[in-house]
């Protein structure tokens, strides 16, 4: 719906509805931007070949642009049943072994 706006929007001012805000449309732009990461993120998670190193690089990369989710995407998160396990695959794939 966000991204409909986006691309209708310049014919938005021309008719009779209440115009958005500039504050708002920010937003709306922001929060597509936004979107269209986590989207790409979800994609490559979504392959058959992607190893749980690579799903930490993602994830990691999600944690620092988006502080606010590492309580559930952090290598220690309560969610992870077994992190000394899922760390040391991690460590096997990224050749760190020592």
């Amino acid at each position: 719906m966000l991204q409909r706006y986006l691309e209708i929007r310049q014919y938005i001012s021309k008719i009779a509805i209440p115009a958005i805000v500039k504050t708002e449309k920010n937003e709306v732009e922001l929060l597509c931007s936004k979107l269209a990461d986590l989207d790409s993120v979800t994609k490559a998670l979504q392959r058959e070949d992607i190893t749980l190193h690579e799903t930490r690089v993602l994830f990691n990369s999600i944690i620092e642009e988006y502080p606010e989710t590492r309580d559930r995407l952090a290598p220690d998160s309560s969610l992870v049943l077994n992190p000394d396990f899922e760390n040391a695959i991690v460590r096997i794939q990224s050749g760190r072994m020592s």
